[in-house]
């Protein structure tokens, strides 16, 4: 599976919390990210924490169209009177700046701080995966060579949300897929008709798959049944087994709402290609969801079964000198360092993948008798865990600014050690503001610039990883980032409006709902309103391409 081949590996990613992201393409399951969250505060104040998915002080400032700078605007008090700049800037294809710098325009002193979170994030808390005896041929059902319904479906040809045609996405099936037909259709009357997957005689899948032969071979099958009114998804035992043709004979499935195994005895299997077409009776009207299939000797097919697995994403933390840490994680093959700059650091360890779980006036607080910030004071409240995960806190107190004054605070992500000095960041960090500036704007226009500004840096960092796209982990630009999902309608929107800042990061977007030829799941991708804006957004790339051909 391809991970985030589309857009670099540092980038503004985070579904959750603002701050820097890097892809991790090997990791215990795909799609990983580790995340950097800068989060500057007062003192026993009450800043919230940068979320994504509400309005919470925090506004895209600037942002330059190739992804080597963006910012963030952080009000500590209303109306521009304390507040942080956050930056964020390429320092090379491993290592990125982090610069926030803290601005005193009040008529008293201040005593601020500086969190850093780091989390490793994965985009589902537990995954479902096959356990098979030795000698075992394992293949999922999604990796058919044909696949047809009797009745022919409206979306054959125009899978949703970018995926194989029969497509599901599910926990409880390995890999998070499954095979079946759960595209949504109650709000289409005339469709009410249609029967779940294997419900109706003719119903049929085929696979090709290569074994290395077996004298007395069984065939192992992880099914769900559907019952008889709906094929997408909808819970509860059908009455009857659902029945396929095959050349071994008949497959009969039990019902069960819940994934379960069946065997088939296959007999002798010669070296070679094995090619096997499952065709519906269509008995009863219930239907099945597959999940995978195993052929093994016979005598060890009780053997095949599925496991649990929960991505472990506690950090272990490893103290260097000069404020470098190093941060490594069970089932990551990379080191994840983070060197902060400030004088007066410490580190917390937070027990959950929600920063809104800690009280702000913990995460706010210096002191180590703060240092459970999942505490509730006096047992008011109960101590939450709204989500599993841990979250590294280092931290930097001892941020005093005299009115008027400002304070500038450094920190580093990179895959490995760096001694970059204050003076060299702010060098980097000045060059890519430069890279950030509007273009020349008309005498009409100029009133403006604030505005624009910000909007451009709000469509270049609203973008999200992972989306899943056909058997890959991609990242997507959406609307913003509480929308993590595709939209057919929106992207050619955002496709226009990335392509003012640059015509490639158009293009990119235009690329991502577009398929070749060689795709017959979809020939774009389908979320909501089928209005294909994307016919806009080609005519404006062509009108900016120097080569039409």
């Amino acid at each position: 599976m391809e991970t985030g081949a589309n857009v670099p590996l540092y980038g503004p990613y985070s579904k959750k919390y603002l701050g820097l992201s890097k892809i991790v393409p090997r990791a215990q399951a795909p799609g990983a990210r580790f995340d950097l969250v800068v989060h500057p505060t007062c003192v026993n104040g009450a800043v919230p924490v940068p979320n994504t998915t509400f309005p919470c002080g925090y506004h895209p400032w600037q942002a330059a169209p190739d992804g080597s700078f963006y910012s963030y605007r952080c009000e500590l008090l209303p109306k521009d009177r304390l507040y942080a700049s956050i930056a964020f800037f390429r320092l090379d294809e491993n290592a990125w700046g982090v610069r926030t710098r803290f601005h005193n325009r009040t008529e008293l002193p201040r005593n601020c701080m500086l969190n850093y979170f780091c989390a490793l994030e994965y985009p589902a808390a537990r995954r479902t995966l096959p356990v098979l005896p030795e000698g075992a041929v394992r293949w999922h059902a999604l990796d058919y060579a044909s696949y047809t319904y009797a009745q022919p479906r409206p979306w054959d040809g125009l899978a949703p949300d970018a995926l194989q045609k029969g497509e599901f996405r599910d926990e409880a099936f390995t890999d998070g897929h499954g095979l079946g037909d759960r595209v949504p259709h109650a709000h289409m009357p005339r469709l009410a008709g249609l029967r779940p997957f294997g419900a109706q005689a003719g119903d049929a899948v085929g696979y090709r798959v290569a074994v290395p032969g077996f004298e007395d071979a069984a065939l192992t099958v992880r099914y769900r049944t559907v019952p008889p009114q709906g094929g997408h998804g909808e819970r509860g035992a059908s009455a009857e087994p659902v029945v396929f043709d095959t050349a071994f004979g008949p497959l009969s499935f039990p019902p069960s709402d819940a994934p379960a195994f069946v065997s088939f005895p296959l007999g002798a299997v010669p070296p070679g290609e094995l090619a096997l077409t499952l065709t519906a009776r269509g008995t009863g009207g219930a239907g099945v969801e597959l999940d995978f299939f195993a052929v093994t000797a016979r005598a060890r097919a009780a053997a095949v079964g599925v496991c649990t697995q929960e991505p472990d994403a506690r950090p272990v933390l490893e103290r260097e000198r000069d404020g470098q840490y190093r941060l490594r994680y069970a089932g990551v093959d990379e080191a994840f360092c983070v060197r902060v700059y400030g004088e007066r650091r410490r580190e917390r360890l937070l027990e959950t993948g929600c920063l809104e779980d800690a009280l702000i006036s913990r995460l706010s607080n210096p002191d180590h008798t703060f240092d459970d910030v999942l505490n509730p004071f006096s047992g008011s409240f109960r101590r939450k865990h709204s989500d599993p995960g841990w979250y590294q806190n280092l931290l930097v107190s001892g941020l005093f600014l005299q009115p008027g004054a400002c304070h500038t605070e450094y920190a580093v992500l990179s895959a490995t050690p760096r001694t970059d000095t204050p003076q060299a960041l702010e060098q980097v960090f000045r060059a890519g503001k430069r890279r950030a500036k509007l273009p020349a704007f008309n005498p009409a226009g100029r009133r403006y610039r604030l505005s624009v500004r910000c909007l451009r840096a709000a469509a270049l960092t609203n973008v999200v990883y992972p989306l899943y796209r056909r058997g890959e982990m991609v990242a997507h630009y959406t609307p913003g980032k509480r929308w993590d999902s595709f939209y057919t309608w929106d992207s050619g929107f955002i496709g226009l409006g990335l392509a003012q800042a640059d015509a490639e990061l158009g293009r990119r977007v235009l690329e991502q709902y577009l398929s070749g030829p060689e795709n017959s799941d979809f020939a774009f991708v389908h979320h909501g309103s089928l209005v294909p804006v994307q016919f806009y957004l080609y005519q404006d790339l062509l009108a900016r391409a120097q080569d039409k051909a």
